[in-house]
């Protein structure tokens, strides 16, 4: 009975292996994180972080397995200060971003799995509200990536990717840079034109 269900996904995933990234055709998806940490260390330095990301989107095909498109940001982060055992302090940051990307897969389009890459940019607005809301401050940056990963097809329009990337992030009108490393999984829906 096993060897059965086993050999029926199998055909149903082969079946139905043809990925919809061929000129015309639309991409829709995104990626989402939620995340907490402590850092622990002197008494004005222990936290407890929260944080909501989420990366929706939306792009069309130009040429068979190329790809260009407009990618959001949406990412909130609460932070948590213990001035005194038993006394927290909280402060928000939010930021909302925009840009464009390109992506391309490189193996051939009736592949189950496929490689790809892509490249970012982003314009990001931050805003920090710390505790009791005053002082509420603003700066924005310019980030740049690359991902590269494995994009396992589901079927004909849903696909699972995992991607590292590497990001530079430039803030503007200051002299602050930063550069990171990260691991991402998500979903994307190839939408195929209509005929």
């Amino acid at each position: 009975m096993k060897t059965k269900i086993i050999l029926a996904v199998a055909v149903f995933f082969v079946a139905n292996s043809y990925a919809q990234i061929t000129k015309g055709n639309w991409l829709v998806g995104g990626n989402f994180q939620f995340a907490k940490s402590n850092n622990n260390g002197t008494a004005s330095s222990n936290s407890r972080n929260t944080t909501f990301t989420i990366s929706p989107k939306v792009g069309a095909f130009i040429l068979d397995k190329g790809a260009i498109g407009l990618r959001g940001n949406y990412k909130s982060t609460m932070t948590k200060y213990e001035v005194t055992p038993g006394n927290l302090i909280t402060n928000r940051q939010y930021t909302i971003g925009v840009g464009p990307f390109i992506r391309y897969y490189f193996l051939p389009e009736e592949k189950l799995v496929n490689i790809i890459s892509e490249v970012n940019v982003m314009y990001n607005q931050n805003v920090i509200k710390p505790y009791g809301g005053n002082n509420t401050s603003k700066f924005y940056n310019w980030e740049y990536s690359l991902q590269s990963g494995a994009v396992l097809f589901l079927n004909s329009s849903v696909a699972m990717e995992a991607l590292i990337g590497y990001a530079y992030i430039k803030e503007k009108d200051q002299d602050s840079k930063v550069n990171s490393l990260s691991f991402n999984i998500g979903f994307q829906i190839h939408l195929e034109k209509q005929k």
